[in-house]
């Protein structure tokens, strides 16, 4: 009972995490669209292009870190899936079997 439990949680965690890092990495990359990056004219900006740079970076270094995420918590989706539907029997007594 109480490992179908953690089963049934550890399941529910990892497909909001999923839906929230894919929603993360979704609403950045609409913003970095909708972003403007470039000036009209020379009077408009600052002079300094690091800083549109360094914005570009950590934007960039954001999306990559969600999706990765968003991956992660697919695999780890898959992986309680597998293990859920390969546990019908006791480990213990298999284990006990071979190794005693």
């Amino acid at each position: 009972m109480m490992r179908s439990l953690s089963r049934t949680v550890s399941l529910i965690i990892s497909v909001l995490g999923t839906l929230a890092n894919i929603i993360l990495a979704i609403q950045l990359v609409s913003l970095w669209r909708s972003f403007k990056w470039d000036t009209e004219s020379e009077w408009e900006g600052t002079a300094d292009p690091w800083t549109t740079d360094g914005i570009k970076l950590v934007v960039s270094l954001s999306v990559a870190y969600f999706a990765i995420a968003a991956v992660a918590s697919i695999v780890g989706f898959i992986g309680i899936i597998k293990v859920r539907l390969t546990l019908p029997f006791d480990f213990e007594l298999v284990l006990n079997t071979f190794y005693w």
